[in-house]
């Protein structure tokens, strides 16, 4: 789904506006999407661009060269990333690309956004869509196919291999939100055996999983 601030990036890409920008969701939000669509937009332009997806993974020297080219604004640049790991060099990064404008934010499916994703057969489930996967895109459309409130087994083991390559510790993380104790840095704390600054990094990362609600609660 293209939404208003992705219609104004690929807008401007038309016109022939210069564009370094970042892309910031946690994952599950549709970064890569986006990104295909602004590929295909410098595309239809003929104006050539480097985008860049999942760039929190990058080693250091792609970013700096990234950065760098931002820096001496060659050319076109976009770049999406989770909120977290944040290396340094991705913060610079960041911090250039902000200098040209503000990053795109990829947001939740709102209700209205959901129904407009499900297929007729399963807009009588929008709330319920919705509630369970907290508005993340990726999640609403593994429910597409409901015919039911209820999530079948076949669903529920996708998210189950959305957690085993994570940490451990951010698994003790979500394993936490799931019994209400993703806020309480005390709890935290002695079930991951770290003092709070660790703490914070863990609670980061995993809110930049996709699988943690604003609240805490996880989806």
């Amino acid at each position: 789904m293209v939404t208003p601030q992705v219609t104004h990036v690929l807008d401007a890409i038309a016109a022939g506006a210069a564009v370094r920008l970042g892309v910031v969701a946690p994952g599950g939000h549709g970064k890569t999407t986006v990104l295909r669509e602004i590929s295909r937009a410098f595309e239809d332009a003929g104006v050539p661009a480097s985008v860049v997806d999942d760039a929190h993974l990058l080693p250091d020297a792609e970013l700096l060269a990234l950065r760098s080219r931002v820096e001496r604004g060659d050319g076109n640049v976009v770049v999406a990333y989770r909120p977290w790991p944040r290396s340094r060099a991705l913060a610079a990064l960041a911090e250039s690309l902000g200098r040209s404008g503000p990053s795109l934010m990829l947001e939740p499916f709102t209700r209205e956004q959901v129904r407009a994703v499900l297929p007729a057969s399963a807009r009588g489930l929008v709330d319920y869509v919705h509630e369970q996967t907290g508005g993340v895109p990726r999640f609403v459309r593994r429910l597409a196919g409901l015919t039911a409130p209820e999530v079948p087994p076949e669903v529920v083991a996708s998210f189950r291999a959305d957690l085993d390559w994570l940490d451990a510790d951010v698994q003790k993380y979500l394993l936490a939100a799931e019994a209400g104790a993703a806020l309480r840095l005390d709890l935290l704390a002695g079930l991951l055996g770290v003092d709070a600054d660790a703490v914070g990094d863990v609670i980061e990362a995993g809110r930049a999983t996709g699988l943690v609600a604003a609240d805490g609660t996880l989806l």
